[in-house]
């Protein structure tokens, strides 16, 4: 009998619960690749957890750590039309940080597999040692001659210690070269740091005006949550 009060107490605890909201992760792989490949950063809080160690990001935490290998998590595809790659081989000018890196990832994978040349990364982390993500796929790229450029900002390095927006003001004259030559920009990260900062280093290296003109043409995309 106590048994059955129980149950029934814990199943009205959990039905008088608010269902979480959900978390959007950017896909980097492709279709082609046979499975979804996601980049997932595990959150640590300033609080601690109940037996006192590091409290974990409620999705990052469950997905990383509690999720066991073959269960069933549900999700849907979320189709971001204004970040479809373009339908040619103009030169591309990719920008993100973090885990943006992710549909960074999956659009240089199809350029690859394309042949097309003219990519530029502009990637940011924290810290070089620990945070190069798929520097694997990069290094191969690079020796192919499918990343013409790859410039780093890593925001905890003592000695290099810069962010992506300041990646972007230093380099106001090749921007102006490659979109004069046809490239769009396609910036992916989080819209509260990378979303906004970059896009005011944006404005900054090419001005106001030139940007705006670019996202009118469909040659200024953002992948940001």
């Amino acid at each position: 009998m106590e048994a059955k009060r129980n149950f029934h107490t814990t199943k009205s605890l959990v039905e008088s619960l608010s269902p979480l909201p959900s978390r959007e992760y950017s896909i980097s792989s492709l279709p082609s690749d046979g499975q979804i490949e996601l980049l997932v950063r595990q959150t640590h809080q300033a609080r601690q957890s109940a037996n006192g160690g590091a409290a974990l990001g409620l999705a990052s935490g469950w997905l990383t750590r509690f999720a066991p290998v073959g269960c069933l998590v549900e999700l849907r595809v979320r189709t971001n039309r204004r970040f479809h790659a373009p339908p040619d081989d103009r030169p591309l000018i990719l920008i993100g940080a973090g885990t943006g890196f992710a549909g960074l990832r999956a659009h240089l994978k199809a350029r690859a597999q394309r042949g097309h040349t003219a990519n530029w990364l502009i990637f940011g982390e924290r810290n070089r040692a620990y945070d190069q993500f798929h520097a694997e796929d990069l290094t191969d790229w690079q020796s192919r001659g499918l990343l013409q450029r790859l410039d780093y900002a890593w925001s905890r390095d003592r000695l290099e210690g810069r962010y992506v927006g300041d990646v972007v003001r230093l380099a106001p004259a090749t921007l102006r070269q490659w979109i004069d030559a046809g490239a769009s920009i396609y910036l992916c990260g989080s819209a509260e740091r990378t979303g906004r900062s970059v896009h005011a280093a944006l404005c900054d290296a090419i001005g106001e005006n030139r940007l705006e003109a670019l996202d009118k043409e469909g040659r200024y995309r953002r992948d940001i949550y």
